[in-house]
Protein backbone atom coordinates (compact mmCIF):
# COMPACT_ATOMS: atom_id res chain seq x y z
CA UNK A 1 0.00 0.00 0.00
CA UNK A 2 1.22 3.31 -0.67
CA UNK A 3 0.94 6.68 0.73
CA UNK A 4 -1.96 7.84 -1.47
CA UNK A 5 -3.77 5.02 -0.60
CA UNK A 6 -3.19 5.14 3.01
CA UNK A 7 -4.05 8.54 2.76
CA UNK A 8 -7.50 7.36 1.07
CA UNK A 9 -7.97 4.92 2.98
CA UNK A 10 -7.60 7.41 6.42
CA UNK A 11 -10.02 9.30 4.62
CA UNK A 12 -12.99 6.80 3.67
CA UNK A 13 -12.50 5.49 7.58
CA UNK A 14 -12.15 8.66 9.49
CA UNK A 15 -14.84 7.42 11.75
CA UNK A 16 -12.93 4.37 12.88
CA UNK A 17 -10.42 6.01 13.74
CA UNK A 18 -12.38 8.70 15.55
CA UNK A 19 -13.78 5.82 17.42
CA UNK A 20 -10.35 4.04 18.21
CA UNK A 21 -9.28 7.49 19.48
CA UNK A 22 -11.66 7.70 21.91
CA UNK A 23 -12.51 4.16 22.48
CA UNK A 24 -11.57 2.84 26.11
CA UNK A 25 -8.36 1.34 26.45
CA UNK A 26 -9.23 -2.50 26.01
CA UNK A 27 -11.81 -1.69 23.66
CA UNK A 28 -8.88 0.01 21.57
CA UNK A 29 -6.73 -3.00 22.16
CA UNK A 30 -9.15 -5.75 21.16
CA UNK A 31 -10.10 -3.37 17.94
CA UNK A 32 -6.25 -3.31 16.79
CA UNK A 33 -5.60 -6.98 17.59
CA UNK A 34 -7.88 -8.18 15.13
CA UNK A 35 -7.39 -5.12 12.60
CA UNK A 36 -6.52 -5.27 8.81
CA UNK A 37 -3.11 -4.85 7.63
CA UNK A 38 -5.04 -1.83 6.26
CA UNK A 39 -5.80 -0.09 9.18
CA UNK A 40 -2.10 -0.41 11.00
CA UNK A 41 -0.35 0.90 7.73
CA UNK A 42 -2.57 3.79 7.85
CA UNK A 43 -1.79 4.66 11.56
CA UNK A 44 1.77 3.96 10.49
CA UNK A 45 1.66 6.77 7.77
CA UNK A 46 -0.25 9.20 10.09
CA UNK A 47 2.61 8.61 12.47
CA UNK A 48 5.34 9.12 9.92
CA UNK A 49 3.32 12.24 8.78
CA UNK A 50 3.26 13.52 12.61
CA UNK A 51 7.05 12.67 13.34
CA UNK A 52 8.17 14.86 9.85
CA UNK A 53 6.12 18.24 10.60
CA UNK A 54 3.27 17.20 8.25
CA UNK A 55 1.00 17.07 10.80
CA UNK A 56 -0.16 20.62 12.30
CA UNK A 57 -0.70 19.50 16.24
CA UNK A 58 -0.74 22.28 19.09
CA UNK A 59 1.59 22.31 21.65
CA UNK A 60 -0.72 20.48 24.50
CA UNK A 61 -1.05 17.35 22.27
CA UNK A 62 2.79 17.15 21.27
CA UNK A 63 3.61 17.34 24.65
CA UNK A 64 1.22 14.73 25.21
CA UNK A 65 2.60 12.30 22.47
CA UNK A 66 6.22 13.11 23.83
CA UNK A 67 6.32 9.96 26.60
CA UNK A 68 5.15 7.74 23.18
CA UNK A 69 8.25 8.92 21.31
CA UNK A 70 10.58 5.85 20.99
CA UNK A 71 6.83 3.64 20.48
CA UNK A 72 5.99 6.29 17.91
CA UNK A 73 9.26 5.60 16.10
CA UNK A 74 9.10 1.91 16.15
CA UNK A 75 5.88 2.54 14.13
CA UNK A 76 8.11 4.37 11.27
CA UNK A 77 10.76 1.43 10.69
CA UNK A 78 10.33 -0.95 8.18
CA UNK A 79 9.52 -4.08 10.31
CA UNK A 80 7.04 -7.09 10.07
CA UNK A 81 2.85 -6.20 10.97
CA UNK A 82 2.83 -8.19 13.62
CA UNK A 83 5.33 -6.39 15.24
CA UNK A 84 3.90 -2.91 14.59
CA UNK A 85 0.59 -4.38 15.72
CA UNK A 86 2.15 -4.77 18.99
CA UNK A 87 3.12 -1.37 18.84
CA UNK A 88 0.12 -0.03 18.19
CA UNK A 89 -1.70 -1.68 20.79
CA UNK A 90 1.00 -0.59 23.46
CA UNK A 91 -0.39 2.62 23.75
Amino acid sequence: MNSNNSIKYISENKELFFAIAKCKVCMRKAILNKSDKKLVKAICEMVFNLIYGNLDINSSDFQKLKKYKSNLRKLIKKSNLKTKKKTVSEF
